[in-house]
């Protein structure tokens, strides 16, 4: 499959003065095992105070909700797919 319907929800964690904490679950619908899975990602955000800029340290895994026979697939797939949206972030920034 080429595109598949996916939800991200946000959840905010954490904003202080210099950090900012977000989860986001990524849910996909019309894909086989869909229901076994989600991606769960944290954005953490950090400045030094007095500094005009900033880090973004961007991580994922995967969260089973029940066990499947492909979870060997799902997880490769899963890792390459995700890499490549961090590759496509990383050039629109």
């Amino acid at each position: 499959m080429k595109e598949v319907p996916t939800t991200k929800s946000f959840k905010l964690i954490e904003n202080t003065g210099n950090k900012i904490t977000v989860k986001v679950l990524n849910t996909t619908t019309n894909v086989p095992y869909c229901d076994s899975f989600g991606v769960e990602e944290e954005w953490l955000i950090v400045s030094l105070p007095g500094t005009k800029c900033c880090v973004l340290r961007a991580s994922f895994c995967l969260r089973w909700y029940k066990w499947t026979v492909m979870k060997g697939m799902i997880t490769s797939n899963t890792d390459s797919e995700t890499q490549k949206v961090w590759a496509a972030y990383e050039l629109w920034i």
